[in-house]
């Protein structure tokens, strides 16, 4: 953060942006996300995910200033909403229930050690390159997974899910998660 602080000329203030409106757009779009793979396909909402945060990494990364950069990281949170809650239900419509634990449990074993590794080579990017490349190291992994997700995983869908998203309720998680969020120059 206090590299691109200085790269962009701001504030750590304004940077702090990059994680608010990464997870302010996350976490008031995760259930929709969730609604929108039951309804329209998980494997599909999976895919549109990735490529729209794969997209955004890339956006990121060109950033010319901060305002973009902040732009770019709401639109990596609106692929993740769609591809976190996708992922969870392809491995419970995909895995026999006695084996849902251990893939679930997988998959969070992973996530841990991605958070864990993250910071790590993140800091090693940016000591040895430049802070943009950090946003460069997961849209390379974007062709394999959507290649594997298209060829290996099977589509699937709730019969039973309500028809239509619930937008209202997500402007009001986004009203509620942004009023404690604290707004200073």
């Amino acid at each position: 953060m206090p590299t691109i602080e200085t790269d962009l000329a701001t504030s750590a203030i304004v940077v702090q942006w990059l994680i608010n409106a990464y997870t302010l757009s996350l976490s008031s779009l995760l259930l929709i996300g969730g609604a929108a793979g039951d309804q329209f396909g998980r494997r599909r909402l999976f895919i549109i995910g990735i490529i729209i945060f794969a997209v955004a990494l890339v956006w990121c990364g060109f950033s010319p200033n901060v305002m973009q950069l902040i732009s770019a990281r709401v639109v990596q949170g609106v692929g993740a909403a769609l591809l976190i809650p996708s992922s969870l239900a392809i491995i419970g419509a995909t895995f026999a229930e006695n084996e849902r634990g251990k893939a679930v449990g997988t998959w969070a074993g992973f996530s841990a050690l991605a958070a864990a590794a993250g910071p790590l080579l993140g800091g090693w990017i940016v000591d040895h390159f430049s802070w943009r490349w950090i946003f460069f190291v997961n849209p390379l992994l974007t062709v394999p997974t959507v290649w594997i997700a298209l060829h290996h995983v099977p589509e699937s869908r709730d019969p039973e899910a309500k028809p239509g998203l619930d937008w209202r309720g997500a402007l009001l998680v986004l009203i509620g998660l942004g009023s404690i969020v604290r707004f200073r120059r």
